[in-house]
């Protein structure tokens, strides 16, 4: 193709022009990173502005690391196909749904006085009157349902439909946008047009985002509203000698804020499954960030520019392996500070990518306005 004539800001005259590039790629990445957010159990109590600012709070993240929230999609999808073992236990009609829904913070155990004041060594009577609770997981649930303690959540599919708050219409519209994206880049190199650096970031931004759609599809959206369960009888002392650790929780401590039962976590996962997690971050990481070195041999506004473009774009990928990799070198500080020097090289990696698909507009190839035939027809978003 030809890189000859270069051009900086182009207005629309019938083909495509700098603000239509701009606009596509803008709205196709707020798209693929606001209708993806699936919070978790957000409590009745928050009004509509609270809920909206967490989702802002999320959206963001997604713009600067798309990777670590396609991870934590990732993991909680993993976490919620544990549903298998429930059904395993004779209650055959759970679904991901229902362990979706378990593992967002869906289960609450409460406990009342009799079964808090034992285990737990509290003397703020007060405190012991008004019961407390705990937010449990999948896993947790199912421990405790195996050695029956406690008793099957009533969630029933129907109820979470009911209480789950699907935009399918958004969800279509971002369908469509991303589907005409994609054709419309697939379209240009199959007819020898150049793409910019801004559309292959925004191909890997639909990249993450495909794999969160994926990961949370059957996630309950918006939840507002937990279920209760209590112990079964005569279980307290059996429940307290599998969790032992909450035991030392101090007295003004709200059980309900012991998310995901970290102290048990900490003494349950060894380092073997934390390095295992650690790895799926790394492919997915590798995945959105090889995904800029298919601008290799573009066209870019300076050499300087270029050569930036291959070493950053490639040590991305290299950065978030060796990053990894620190966590195996011993003794563990020297691991921790080679995993520390990798992961801030990695920062800067992507900054650059980022900032570089917005500078590198103000010289790029003129053909990169030309438009595709069918454009005209079907001019998109």
């Amino acid at each position: 193709m030809s890189t000859d004539r270069r051009v900086g800001f182009v207005v629309n005259s019938g083909g495509r022009g700098t603000l239509d590039l701009l606009w596509s790629c803008i709205i196709t990445i707020i798209l693929c990173t606001w209708k993806v957010q699936r919070l978790q159990i957000v409590h009745w109590s928050h009004s509509k502005k609270t809920i909206f600012r967490k989702k802002a709070f999320w959206m963001f993240i997604t713009l600067l690391c798309p990777e670590y929230v396609t991870w934590v999609a990732f993991e909680q999808w993993n976490r919620a196909r544990k549903y298998k073992e429930v059904c395993r236990l004779g209650h055959k009609d759970w679904t991901m749904q229902q362990g979706f829904y378990v593992d967002m913070g869906g289960v609450e155990l409460s406990l009342d006085e009799a079964n808090a004041r034992l285990p737990l060594a509290i003397s703020d009577e007060q405190h012991l009157e008004k019961g407390v609770r705990m937010t449990i997981r999948l896993e947790e649930l199912i421990t405790l349902m195996k050695a029956d303690i406690v008793p099957l959540p009533t969630v029933t599919l129907q109820d979470l439909e009911e209480r789950s708050k699907q935009d399918r219409f958004a969800r279509v519209i971002t369908s469509v946008q991303v589907f005409y994206f994609v054709v419309n880049c697939c379209q240009r190199t199959g007819s020898n047009l150049p793409i910019s650096t801004l559309e292959v970031s925004t191909l890997a931004f639909i990249c993450c985002g495909a794999f969160i759609e994926f990961f949370w599809w059957r996630k309950p959206l918006d939840i507002r509203t937990s279920t209760v369960i209590t112990l079964l009888a005569d279980r307290s002392e059996l429940f307290w000698s599998i969790f032992p650790a909450l035991r030392f929780n101090a007295p003004e401590q709200d059980l309900a804020e012991v998310d995901n039962f970290k102290l048990f976590s900490d003494r349950v996962f060894g380092n073997s499954e934390m390095r295992t997690k650690a790895f799926h971050l790394v492919w997915i990481g590798c995945i959105f960030n090889g995904i800029h070195i298919l601008a290799w041999n573009f066209s870019f506004a300076s050499q300087p520019e270029h050569l930036l473009w291959q070493i950053f774009s490639v040590g991305a990928c290299v950065a978030i392996v060796l990053t990894w990799a620190g966590i195996f070198i011993r003794p563990r500080s020297i691991g921790i500070l080679l995993a520390s020097l990798f992961g801030s090289f990695y920062c800067v990696c992507r900054i650059y990518l980022m900032v570089e698909v917005f500078v590198g507009l103000r010289s790029v190839p003129a053909a990169l306005y030309e438009p595709v035939a069918w454009q005209n027809v079907l001019p998109g978003v």
